[in-house]
């Protein structure tokens, strides 16, 4: 042998060395595997990892490290693959060592090539991911915590909400039957205190319940035809005396040719423009408030309406315009302040807006007034279905007529014998009882008051009711388990089916899907108006020949 080609050999078994000083060195797990599946050699870091010796692993299968049938996947790879350019990355798997126990890591491998040719051999590189599986379980657990705290959140306002609206119902109702009867002019001015009294309360209620139904992801938007007009004329309505009283004017500039009968939500767009109108009219003290509305763009199907609240009222500085739209903030927030409030109307108002798919902003100057804007995203609803009556009418009266059509109920008068109607309340407040039966009873009904949803079986299989109310949370047995109960029981017996109305002050979790699944027919939430209930009556029994007086129960 020559010298050079003693040479080239030391330089070739020194070249391997290195080659394989620097496998054994990498930090990472790496086997190699012969063309028969075998370990065929192994770096330090897997000895270290897995407790074995060297001489413990070459030779064996995968098993042995990947553990039994672990391999079996990786197996078939290789067959398949040995004589193809195939790789497999970043599969989590399992090593087992040597002791008995685990460790998570990221497998990787590649068949080895050395150019263009396929060298026999599979190359597998794995990463130790027990850091990351520890800090995911944490996030998890973490994560776990935080929807159980947001559940019992969400749990504790729905209890709270109808442990006060039940009362609060009670309230208004008593109180608005009160303002009926023959009462002083003093008295009458008493009662009107304490029914406008109430109504702050219900307001500040809502707000928070909206707030947290927006937060937790609950609130959803109805998608109806109606009138902005309408809306718009409501809203003037709604606060017509208080702007007299104040000696302001309140009006709408509106292009009623370019805006179009639209579907969305009129009950949510109301509440944007009540929240934004009753800042102004709070904060205005001579001169008015306009109500313009526009449309900004609009498609043959969509359109973009922009609403803008403009008032000449004290205006707000550039500084406490920041964060006006935040929950629980006010511009002027000291402990003098002449003006109340929660500062929830605009956070609220900012979140409707956002999920009608618009904007919301500001622009005033201290002294010179205010502007509210804001655009909202609606689809063009289909005009010729609309009555004059229609066109006119309220989006709560044609929310009703539309629902009035869908199930075939004209609302005719003389479509059912009225007089002779009778009605089922079930309902555990004894405040509640007689007022709902008070307000059922000036049409002519007859009212039969129950305590509890088992009560109210025992009643509905005695007895025909043309119509069942029935309060969802009660003692003994609720409303949901009730019409469960009362479904089957019809279903079974062939008896014709009672319609039941939920009534329901569950407002933070919103479930009129919940009453729908039990096997209830429709969804009245407390506090309720008279023209709520008139409006069921209506709609699953016929059309009262006296006209109603509108009210708040």
């Amino acid at each position: 042998m020559t010298d050079t080609m003693v040479k080239a050999q030391g330089d070739i078994s020194a070249a391997r060395d290195d080659i394989q000083n620097i496998l054994r060195s990498i930090t990472e797990s790496l086997i190699v595997l012969d063309d028969a599946g075998k370990i065929a050699m192994v770096n330090r870091a897997t000895l270290d990892w897995l407790g074995y010796e060297e001489q413990e692993l070459l030779g064996q299968d995968m098993s042995l490290v990947l553990g039994p049938g672990g391999e079996r996947p990786l197996s078939r790879e290789i067959r398949e693959n040995m004589n193809g350019k195939a790789a497999f990355a970043n599969a989590e798997r399992t090593f087992h060592t040597k002791t008995g126990g685990t460790i998570p890591v990221l497998f990787s491998w590649s068949v080895m090539h050395q150019g263009d040719a396929v060298v026999p051999g599979i190359v597998c590189v794995a990463i130790d991911i027990t850091e990351r599986k520890r800090t995911e379980a944490i996030l998890e657990k973490s994560k776990e915590a935080a929807e159980a705290a947001s559940r019992a959140k969400s749990e504790f306002l729905a209890n709270m909400s109808h442990e006060i609206r039940t009362p609060m119902n009670g309230v208004l109702g008593m109180v608005d039957l009160l303002l009926e009867t023959d009462l002083s002019a003093k008295q009458r001015n008493f009662a009107n205190m304490a029914n406008r009294s109430a109504q702050n309360l219900l307001n500040i209620l809502n707000d928070i319940l909206d707030l947290s139904k927006i937060e937790a992801g609950k609130l959803s938007l109805e998608f109806i035809d109606f009138n902005v007009r309408r809306v718009v004329n409501d809203v003037i309505e709604l606060f017509a005396v208080e702007s007299h009283s104040r000696g302001i004017f309140i009006e709408a500039s509106l292009d009623e040719e370019a805006i179009p009968i639209v579907r969305g939500d009129p009950v949510r767009l109301r509440q944007v423009l009540v929240n934004l109108v009753g800042n102004s009219v709070k904060f205005t003290e001579k001169g008015g408030i306009t109500i313009g509305v526009s449309q900004v763009e609009g498609e043959q199907e969509k359109v973009t309406l922009r609403f803008q609240v403009s008032d000449t009222g004290i205006g707000i500085s550039a500084e406490k315009r920041q964060g006006i739209f935040d929950a629980f903030t006010q511009a002027d927030a000291s402990t003098t302040r002449k003006h109340g409030g929660t500062g929830l109307g605009l956070a609220i108002s900012r979140q409707l807006v956002s999920l009608m798919g618009g904007k919301i902003g500001v622009e005033s100057a201290e002294g010179k007034g205010s502007t509210f804007w804001f655009t909202v995203n609606l689809e063009k609803g289909l005009g010729e279905r609309f009555s004059e009556r229609e066109k006119t009418a309220s989006p709560f009266e044609w929310r009703i007529s539309s629902a009035d059509r869908a199930k075939g109920v004209t609302g005719a008068a003389g479509e059912s014998d009225w007089a002779s109607c009778r009605i089922l309340v079930a309902e555990d407040n004894r405040v509640n009882q007689p007022g709902v039966a008070a307000i059922i009873s000036q049409w002519g009904c007859q009212v039969e008051v129950v305590y509890n949803g088992r009560e109210a079986i025992e009643a509905i299989m005695r007895e025909s009711y043309d119509i069942a109310l029935m309060d969802c949370q009660m003692p003994e047995m609720d409303g949901y388990e009730a019409a469960r109960i009362i479904r089957e029981w019809e279903q079974a017996s062939n008896h014709p089916r009672t319609p039941i109305i939920a009534l329901a002050a569950d407002a933070m979790q919103g479930d009129r899907d919940k009453c729908l699944a039990s096997g209830m027919d429709d969804y009245l939430p407390k506090p309720f108006q008279q023209e709520q209930v008139y409006a069921i009556l209506k709609r699953y029994i016929g059309k009262p020949e006296k006209s109603m007086n509108r009210g708040k129960a």
